[in-house]
């Protein structure tokens, strides 16, 4: 059996290290960008149709429901698949007393190796949606794309003769300087019709299903029980209409325009594909396995082993458990 070394006051260091810098990072990201990043003005042509669309008041998806996908979704099947694998580990008399080792003692509490692994995972994909919205905002304001409800919104009065944009004399003519008429729609509505590209709906729900898609499929594997990886499946499949929903809904209720809402989701997906290899890499690593002289006898038997993690990031730090490996090369898959 692996001796664990408890470190208190270098693991009170790492968990606050660890909480200040996601604090950090979503203080720059909510609070930091959208008062120092001013949004670029951009003009449109009078008869484009794409602007043209009315703005719905009434949507199927209302923030608490991204808010729903994007941070309760993810915690539970990170919590609900780390207990699947510890019950699958009890079966094995000779790792059972191992499950629960103490790794971490912090003020006096030992913090169970389950708590410590959900908390590595967990922190590095919070961290990556921190990311995700700040890349998010960053292109938003740098782009001020004009949302196709813009013409019903902001009703524009061109600046130079004070005439609508209805007046012949403005066909085809780009418009850069106008005002806004409309007395019923609010300072927030008006911003976000100029925030059209991307789709923060788009990017955030990508990047949360495109997580627990890659993630499932390293901590749900061919060990497990045959309805385990059945609900895997189904699991990965329900991600993916999740996240192609959430684009209708922004398309059908004319939020934003095509592209912003596919140039969301690769937003999203891109950054689950570097959080997954960059900061869990250990999921995906490849380590040789010396082969037994007798084909038989190898693949009757799993090589199991144990792994510690050793990563200079700070949500890498933890054992996110066990790995299998069969008789040759080939991934290895933790969970």
């Amino acid at each position: 059996m692996r001796k664990v070394h408890h470190k208190e006051s270098g693991s009170v260091v790492r968990v606050i290290l660890d909480f200040l810098l996601l604090a950090s990072t979503y203080f720059v990201a909510l609070v930091i960008l959208p008062n120092i990043l001013k949004t670029n003005t951009r003009g449109f042509f009078c008869g484009d149709k794409s602007l043209m669309y009315p703005y719905k008041l009434n949507t199927l998806l209302k923030p608490i429901h991204i808010g729903i996908f994007v941070l309760a979704v993810p915690a539970t099947v990170v919590l609900c698949s780390k207990l699947m694998s510890v019950i699958n580990i009890m079966k094995d008399t000779s790792s059972s007393s191992s499950n629960f080792q103490t790794r971490y003692i912090i003020a006096g509490i030992q913090i169970p190796t389950i708590i410590s692994d959900c908390f590595a995972i967990l922190g590095a994909y919070l961290f990556g949606l921190a990311l995700v919205v700040i890349i998010t905002i960053s292109t938003q304001r740098f782009t001020g794309r004009l949302a196709p409800y813009f013409f019903e919104v902001c009703q524009p009065i061109i600046t130079i003769n004070s005439t609508a944009c209805a007046h012949v004399s403005h066909f085809k003519h780009y418009i850069a300087e106008y005002t806004c008429s409309s007395f019923t729609s609010g300072v927030k509505l008006l911003s976000e019709m100029r925030h059209s590209f991307p789709s923060s709906y788009a990017s955030t729900t990508t990047y949360a299903m495109a997580f627990i898609i890659m993630y499932l499929r390293t901590s749900i594997t061919a060990k497990h029980a045959l309805w385990a990886q059945y609900c895997r499946l189904l699991l990965q499949c329900g991600c993916v209409m999740l996240a192609i929903l959430v684009a209708v809904e922004r398309l059908t209720s004319y939020r934003h325009h095509w592209s912003d809402v596919v140039f969301g989701g690769v937003i999203g997906a891109t950054v689950a594909c570097i959080v997954i290899h960059m900061l869990l890499s250990n999921l995906f690593e490849t380590v040789p396995i010396k082969t037994r002289s007798n084909r038989t006898q190898a693949n009757e038997s799993l090589i199991l082993q144990r792994k510690k993690v050793d990563n200079n990031f700070s949500f890498g730090y933890y054992n996110l458990g066990y790995c299998y490996n069969l008789g040759y090369y080939r991934p290895r898959f933790c969970f």
